[in-house]
């Protein structure tokens, strides 16, 4: 027997991160100056979850010290992926989120992706988790 999978789904548009374009730093594995290049735009069915504001207090560490968490995350079936031939990576950048009709523009760059929720030998879910784009960043007072 088998539990129904229960997810609020909503279409989201990825710009996928073009490996042959990017140059990046061997050393780190992050494109040199923060130049990423993008080519691809997919559209997907998945989950949005989006985290409410941290506190000072929560920070998470990395190998190049403090840094803040992670603003959000996506959650997408495995097998959805699967069937659309798509996998996901750090530095694909989210733009749109929302129906068709209505959709709502972000900005936000994914910075890890994992698998989760393993059932008899596999993963059902994959999980991304997203920050706004530091490129992008600006001020509110203008």
């Amino acid at each position: 027997m088998s539990l129904p999978l229960l997810m609020n789904k909503m279409r989201i548009v990825i710009q996928q991160l073009s490996k042959s374009r990017t140059v990046e730093d061997p050393d780190f594995r992050e494109a040199v100056g923060g130049d990423r290049q993008h080519d691809t735009q997919i559209e997907l069915m998945g989950q949005v979850n989006i985290a409410s504001k941290p506190s000072f207090y929560d920070m998470m560490r990395s190998r190049t010290g403090d840094t803040e968490p992670t603003r959000g995350r996506l959650v997408f079936k495995k097998s959805d992926l699967v069937a659309a031939d798509v996998t996901l990576q750090k530095g694909d950048l989210i733009v749109e989120v929302g129906p068709v009709a209505a959709p709502t523009p972000i900005n936000c760059l994914i910075e890890q992706v994992r698998p989760e929720s393993p059932w008899r030998g596999d993963f059902l879910l994959i999980v991304a988790e997203f920050n706004q784009d530091p490129r992008k960043k600006g001020s509110v007072n203008r």
